[in-house]
């Protein structure tokens, strides 16, 4: 088995986050607010459970804390943070 490419591993990282972001948002939609957990996610596809292995969540007092915590094999590297926008602005 050859090794997983970088680019690879930092584009599955990326999708994990994007699709966590994607259904907590939908959480909050459908239920009025965040979940207290992943586990508390609904209607979730059989491919959702890779990434909820690939991500850490905190719910705050306004919001979420989220953090990659690996790609496709192993914890991602990034050299920096991409700041998400505020909704609450836009």
């Amino acid at each position: 088995m050859r090794p997983v490419p970088s680019a690879s591993r930092l584009q599955f990282g990326d999708q994990n986050f994007k699709s966590a972001i994607a259904l907590i948002e939908l959480h909050k939609v459908r239920f009025g607010n965040y979940p207290n957990t992943l586990a508390d996610l609904k209607f979730l596809g059989s491919w959702d459970q890779n990434w909820l292995f690939g991500v850490e969540y905190r719910k705050l007092d306004e919001g979420y804390e989220l953090n990659v915590t690996r790609g496709w094999i192993g914890r991602p590297r990034s050299p920096f943070v991409v700041p998400l926008f505020d909704a609450r602005r836009d």
